[in-house]
């Protein structure tokens, strides 16, 4: 069950960002530098979401009313994250509280592939391969946990059907 859910929130995320670039590129130029060393980071941060959207997930089969708690966690994450301003623009205790946040290696590591010429293959530093792995494995794992927990709990309330 959570398996589906994983490939779903996938192909979610790849419609989305696909949208999201066609939208943007039609209307401002963007000179990014396309290589396949960019799927890797990529297809890392898109499992990180998946993981980060489990967990949202699973806290709604058990709070059925949490929109407002997901939207300004979204806000938070998207700031802190390094998903709406770079790194280098914010200030520095908030670039080190966001690299505990969900897509902060990944974005960190898609600008220095896209922007910054580096390879993926760096282990260390912002963005680095040992880090963006880590997130992105307890990303995922904790989601999966979550939601089965949630599932769990849900099910044994009676409250599946209620919605």
């Amino acid at each position: 069950m959570a398996a589906g859910r994983v490939v779903a929130a996938l192909i979610e995320s790849a419609l989305v960002a696909a949208g999201t670039y066609g939208i943007v590129s039609a209307f401002v130029p963007l000179h990014y530098h396309w290589t396949a060393a960019a799927l890797l980071p990529l297809a890392l941060v898109a499992l990180t979401a998946t993981g980060f959207s489990l967990i949202i997930g699973g806290l709604t089969l058990v709070f059925k009313r949490i929109q407002l708690l997901n939207d300004s966690v979204m806000i938070v994450v998207m700031l802190a994250s390094a998903g709406a301003l770079p790194l280098i623009a914010v200030p520095g205790w908030m670039a080190g509280a966001g690299r505990a946040f969900p897509l902060t290696a990944g974005i960190a590591s898609l600008y220095g592939v896209l922007l910054g010429h580096r390879p993926v293959t760096a282990l260390w530093g912002t963005g680095g391969l040992v880090w963006l792995l880590v997130t992105a494995a307890a990303y995922l794992a904790a989601g999966i946990l979550a939601f089965r927990l949630g599932e769990r709990i849900a099910k044994t309330r009676g409250t599946l059907a209620r919605y």
